[in-house]
């Protein structure tokens, strides 16, 4: 109820538009309406912004995002559900409260302690760098702010749901120096299929597609698949790649990159 009473009295009794339900959603929620008809719901039955609030701090919604927020990572939904989490030191995700693992580490600004370590030691202002497998964002985001303006960072992730979070999550952190590309990279040019579990609880997880000896139990993607030095050009300085197993051969498929211009590698 903080949230609530920091509404001045004025405010609370504005009428309701469709930036207030957008703002409020963000504010309260961690992400953005359903649909514009949720929206029109909201203008149509909510007189003031006071009416909203209460609505939303009421839901279902809330009380996950406050439950997530307060560690609570038994505490998960049934169905993926994506919010915006902002760090202490203003970076912003798109997480997923279903995902126990990575998107639970970023919110607490705690992945992979020993990498972030290495990359936030290593990467410097200026510099082209690579993230192979995307996934969320966390490295993109981390060494497109160390990089700078002056620098580049070119992203990588096969998996089409989590590309449109990344995405958003770029978005979100506006650095304008960061390319996301969709693609899959290995040794050769073609199409494969990646798999990962239906569970949902961690995104980590996906692999290129092998026989599963229960194959309903997993979700897939048929992805372009593409090498390394058909997607990038010039000299490059720092490679993070993180691609569950197939580093090497997507590596193959980078030796040229690699022979001419790489200086330090993350694997």
């Amino acid at each position: 109820m903080e949230a609530n009473a920091s509404l001045s009295a004025t405010d609370a009794q504005q009428k309701v538009t469709p930036e207030v339900v957008h703002w409020s959603y963000r504010l309260f929620l961690g992400r953005m309406p359903e649909s514009a008809e949720i929206v029109d719901l909201y203008v149509r039955d909510c007189p003031t912004i006071d009416d909203v609030v209460h609505v939303l701090l009421k839901s279902r919604g809330f009380r996950l995002k406050r439950l997530y927020e307060s560690g609570i990572s038994a505490v998960v939904p049934e169905d993926n559900q994506f919010v915006l989490t902002e760090l202490d030191d203003g970076m912003r995700f798109w997480i997923n409260m279903k995902d126990r693992y990575v998107s639970h580490a970023i919110h607490m600004n705690d992945y992979e302690g020993t990498e972030t370590e290495f990359v936030r030691s290593t990467v410097r202002p200026g510099m082209r760098v690579l993230d192979i497998g995307g996934n969320l964002g966390w490295f993109t985001v981390l060494m497109a702010k160390l990089v700078g303006p002056t620098g580049s960072v070119t992203s990588f992730e096969p998996r089409t749901d989590l590309f449109h979070y990344l995405s958003r999550t770029v978005i979100e952190n506006r650095p304008h120096w960061v390319k996301l590309h969709n693609r899959l990279l290995g040794d050769a040019v073609g199409e494969v299929e990646l798999d990962w579990a239906k569970d949902g609880v961690n995104p980590g997880s996906t692999q290129l597609h092998v026989a599963r000896s229960s194959p309903d139990d997993f979700c897939y993607q048929k992805i372009g698949m593409n090498v390394l030095g058909h997607e990038v050009t010039g000299k490059i300085d720092c490679i993070k790649i993180d691609v569950e197993g197939a580093e090497k051969v997507v590596l193959s498929g980078a030796r040229r990159i690699l022979r001419g211009c790489l200086e330090t590698a993350s694997v």
